[in-house]
């Protein structure tokens, strides 16, 4: 029996100084791993070994004399002494330097903002009225110069020398080039034809009365309106 209580105090110990270990180690880092490791040491020295338990050299420490009766308690004592203190002053200590070294970076911040912060929102709250005034005026010059670009007349057709003959789209004239022996089947709206549809195997020519027709190049060419006089040309 007394083996068998040994045993279950120790396993308690142990899982207690594991737990204080999880819990330890998320609040105050990786150094609390060290004074786990200690207690749980030294708890399990104290379960084993009674001679170790009576010890005097314990009996300095506040309460442990009076422990030194009961296995429990000088187990739960041990843990006490080096785990919990110890790593409390530890995260006491970090707390206090994670405060300061925030408090000693936060004092130049606002005085970097502080100085263009006024500076800037001062000028546009004080001129934003004349500002906004002249920008709404502004866009109504601007499709001024598209419209003047946009109004400016088409250039007048360069007029093409005919050299006399009467004005036509396919710029049949006087003046020489090539003859025409197939004109096209609107042509006597532009010319005083003599027959309608044109007659003839010659080229184009106008006769002396003012009248066109096909007999260009035979020898009775305008013979009953007194002759040629011009030959045209495209």
């Amino acid at each position: 029996m007394c083996v068998a209580s040994r045993g279950v105090l120790a396993g308690l110990a142990v899982l207690l100084a594991l737990a204080a270990a999880a819990a330890l180690a998320v609040l105050t880092g990786v150094a609390a791993a060290a004074f786990v490791a200690l207690g749980a040491g030294l708890a399990l020295a104290a379960l084993v070994s009674p001679s170790f338990r009576q010890s005097p050299g314990w009996w300095g420490i506040p309460g442990m004399r009076r422990a030194s009766g009961s296995t429990l308690a000088f187990t739960g004592m041990i843990v006490l002494y080096t785990v919990p203190a110890p790593v409390a002053a530890f995260a006491i200590a970090h707390t206090l330097t994670a405060e300061r070294a925030p408090s000693a970076s936060v004092g130049p911040s606002p005085s970097r903002s502080a100085t263009p912060t006024p500076a800037e929102t001062a000028a546009p709250s004080f001129f934003s009225p004349p500002i906004s005034t002249p920008g709404a005026e502004s866009p109504s010059p601007s499709p001024t110069p598209a419209a003047t670009a946009t109004g400016r007349p088409a250039p007048s057709p360069t007029p093409v020398n005919l050299c006399g003959a009467p004005a036509n789209p396919w710029n049949y004239n006087f003046c020489g080039g090539v003859v025409i022996t197939d004109p096209p089947a609107t042509f006597c709206r532009y010319f005083n034809c003599i027959t309608n549809p044109m007659t003839g195997k010659g080229y184009m020519v106008e006769c002396k009365d003012g009248g066109y027709n096909l007999s260009g190049g035979k020898p009775n060419a305008c013979s009953a309106h007194g002759g040629v006089r011009n030959v045209l040309f495209m």
